[in-house]
């Protein structure tokens, strides 16, 4: 794991928030594009985020609302919790939330879109 301790105390402390959610929700026996919940169901990206070139200019969106997952995951990352997130996005479902994540963690597993150089 890569030292966090250029950043600013208060945004390690987020982005550790964030490594111990995506740690502790994306365990390595998921399968991929999918994410444990909370209840135990078994989440699929791809069911709950789209791309539509007439909403958002193509970028990837929670199904049925303009919320952009760059958002969801930014939000999390400063250390929202998810009902604060619902709360300022009423057309967000906590699915749309679990579908960010799953997402995020599939990005994260294939190294061949974001080659990470060796530390």
């Amino acid at each position: 794991m890569k030292r966090l301790s250029f950043l600013p105390r208060a945004l390690r402390s987020r982005c550790r928030r964030l490594r111990d959610l995506c740690e502790t929700s994306c365990q390595p026996e998921a399968r991929s594009a999918t994410l444990k919940t909370s209840e135990g169901a078994v989440t699929d990206w791809r069911e709950h985020l789209t791309s539509d070139p007439k909403i958002c200019g193509g970028q990837l969106c929670a199904k049925g609302t303009r919320v952009l997952v760059t958002v969801i995951l930014d939000n999390l990352a400063e250390g929202l919790g998810r009902d604060e997130i619902l709360q300022s996005y009423p057309t967000l479902e906590p699915i749309h939330i679990d579908a960010a994540l799953a997402y995020a963690a599939e990005l994260a597993r294939e190294e061949s879109l974001l080659p990470l150089k060796p530390a």
